[in-house]
């Protein structure tokens, strides 16, 4: 388990922003320590890095919220992008050549 300090420092993210996640029940913590504390199991790390991709890519916190609770693909996401309904950044578009180009993507 990782207090939100810990978990911060492994993925490169502000503790306030792992809190603005928390408080909107996109990374909800594992558990709570005695004090009250959030603590986060390795999952969560994975979950954290997923949602600062698709942050960084341009996704909404609407369609974030749908991916993580499976109503969304990241096939569909992926689309999304593709056809500019999702704002991209410069990084994005390489990511999406090379997805599409591994066949993990069917466009």
């Amino acid at each position: 388990m990782y207090t939100i300090g810990e978990i911060s420092s492994l993925c490169g993210q502000p503790v306030r922003r792992i809190r603005f996640y928390s408080d909107h029940g996109l990374l909800p913590p594992a558990a709570r320590t005695d004090a009250g504390y959030r603590v986060y199991s390795a999952a969560d790390v994975a979950r954290l890095d997923l949602i600062a991709a698709l942050r960084g890519a341009g996704v909404s916190m609407a369609n974030i919220r749908k991916i993580l609770s499976q109503r969304l693909s990241l096939a569909d996401v992926l689309r999304l992008l593709r056809e500019g309904e999702v704002q991209q950044s410069t990084h994005v578009a390489p990511l999406l050549l090379a997805l599409a180009a591994a066949g993990r993507v069917a466009f």
